[in-house]
């Protein structure tokens, strides 16, 4: 690998296998940490969960427990189901109502084998 492509991978994150060895037998790999730490000071990387800002809302999955969590894993899937065989691209305006009968359906068959739902729901 010459030392263009070093840098150019260097740059995208990934890690040489390669020796830092040049061909002419130099290493010059603290140069290049110099350079890597200079780019990056004061730089930290976002976590995966950067827009989680410790508030639990209603509009996430998180928010809910058991049976109601359970109901609405199981309304998505059947919504899934029921959107690649009939209308593989829905719309908000159109099919909301397809997805509210789903999880209708399935608050109805939960109820009818005797599982428990907390008040308001």
């Amino acid at each position: 690998m010459d030392a263009l492509e070093h840098a150019a991978m260097n740059q995208l994150g990934f890690q040489s296998h390669e020796s830092d060895d040049d061909e002419d037998g130099s290493e010059d790999g603290d140069a290049d940490s110099e350079l890597n730490e200079d780019r990056n000071k004061g730089k930290s990387r976002a976590p995966r969960n950067s827009k989680f800002d410790g508030v639990i809302k209603p509009t996430t999955l998180r928010f809910y427990t058991g049976t109601t969590k359970a109901a609405l894993i199981e309304a998505k899937k059947l919504y899934r189901r029921e959107v690649m065989l009939k209308n593989l691209f829905p719309t908000r305006e159109d099919d909301l109502g397809d997805a509210t009968r789903c999880l209708s359906n399935i608050i109805k068959n939960f109820r009818d084998e005797g599982r428990v739902f907390p008040r308001g729901m």
